[in-house]
């Protein structure tokens, strides 16, 4: 039994302890109880005098986290939930074959909050396959994704749902995000999200600027594709554009993204990258055809490609970008030298190239007085 914390009792009295997971109605011995947050249940007055009886709850967002080895952060993702200000949701969290102690974390909080749903894998199956496993679970009207790592902030889930109630032509709903270094005492970059809907789809079509973990979606039974290893969400954006959803964007910045050297690994860069590529191919496939052939790809052509020996334009170009944020200099410099050697000295990572080499307080100046658009252009 624990105290549900939606439900509050007139003339300051103490609530009645309740147990949310109990698959039956629940009776509340008291006379009169007020619903606070966004929690509305279905009730109706038992035969019992002075007892209301309170159908079981139907959360109206389903937050889905994978979680693979992630100790050192899910604790705090966890908590960023918790405190939301919208309270009707369930928090439904996989965790992908953990070998550390994310799941005994997992377990903790889930003994304190009825809203907390554990799915233990018995293998390790990527994030695509760890959220489809959410998915099937998921009994909210709308999906909202939190990666194990990231902050969302506590206004978050309001902005979204009440965005998605307000558009209901729109399918989905992103925000902008912070770019935060691993322990979260900078931001490296304010992501600004692209507002304009026509802007979003076209910039789509080219290359995925939609931060997943800022995403709320209506749950009707879409589905992430495994096989294209962490870039599985610019596939789900890809297909929802060919069934022709609408995209909608909340101007704010709503989540903290964390941006560490295990999320930014040459080889995890390498499969991104490359898998984005095969989603944008299986977009254009879709527009001639009507299909795409990815019950025929191969994951080893995305996966275990050696990134130093790698002659892929867009992966270098990805890894170029992913250092430059992180700041890691050394590894910056050797993936221009690469490109350099691949295809010419005469661009704009010649120009990072050399700016790598001045003094961080200088850049950051330098940074501050260059207006947005000439940034952008550097930034990809």
């Amino acid at each position: 039994m624990i105290e549900n914390p939606n439900l509050i009792k007139k003339n300051n009295l103490e609530p009645e302890k309740i147990n949310l997971d109990s698959d039956k109605d629940i009776i509340v011995d008291k006379e009169e109880v007020i619903e606070i947050g966004k929690i509305k249940p279905e009730r109706e007055k038992s035969p019992e005098k002075n007892q209301i009886r309170i159908e079981k709850i139907t959360p109206e967002v389903s937050v889905i986290m994978a979680v693979h080895n992630d100790e050192k952060y899910v604790e705090e993702a966890i908590k960023s939930i918790l405190d939301q200000i919208f309270r009707n949701f369930e928090l439904i969290v996989i965790d992908d074959y953990s070998t550390d102690n994310s799941l005994k974390i997992l377990e903790e909080y889930a003994s304190r909050d009825p809203r907390i749903k554990i799915i233990r894998l018995s293998e390790n199956i990527g994030p695509g396959g760890a959220r489809n496993e959410g998915l099937k679970a998921a009994k909210g009207r709308y999906i909202a994704v939190q990666d194990a790592d990231d902050i969302s902030m506590p206004e978050r889930l309001q902005k979204e749902y009440e965005y998605l109630v307000k558009n209901e032509d729109k399918f989905l709903v992103h925000s902008g995000a912070f770019y935060i270094n691993e322990n979260d005492t900078k931001i490296i970059q304010e992501r600004i999200p692209i507002v304009n809907e026509k802007e979003l789809l076209e910039t789509l079509k080219i290359k995925n600027v939609i931060v997943h973990p800022t995403v709320m979606y209506k749950n009707q039974d879409y589905r992430y594709r495994p096989k294209l290893w962490f870039s599985e969400d610019y596939d789900l954006y890809l297909r929802l554009m060919s069934d022709g959803k609408k995209f909608g964007t909340t101007p704010e910045l709503l989540v903290k993204y964390r941006v560490s050297e295990s999320s930014r690994s040459f080889n995890k860069i390498t499969t991104q990258r490359l898998a984005a590529i095969k989603a944008n191919e299986y977009y254009y496939e879709r527009l001639k055809t009507g299909n795409d052939s990815y019950d025929f790809l191969d994951e080893k052509e995305i996966i275990n490609v050696n990134p130093l020996k790698n002659e892929n334009e867009a992966v270098i170009r990805a890894l170029i970008t992913s250092y430059r944020i992180l700041e890691d200099n050394k590894n910056l410099r050797f993936f221009c030298k690469r490109y350099f050697t691949l295809f010419g000295f005469f661009n704009k990572y010649l120009f990072v190239f050399f700016i790598s080499y001045l003094p961080k307080n200088f850049v950051n100046f330098v940074k501050s007085k260059i207006p947005t658009k000439i940034k952008e252009l550097f930034s990809n």
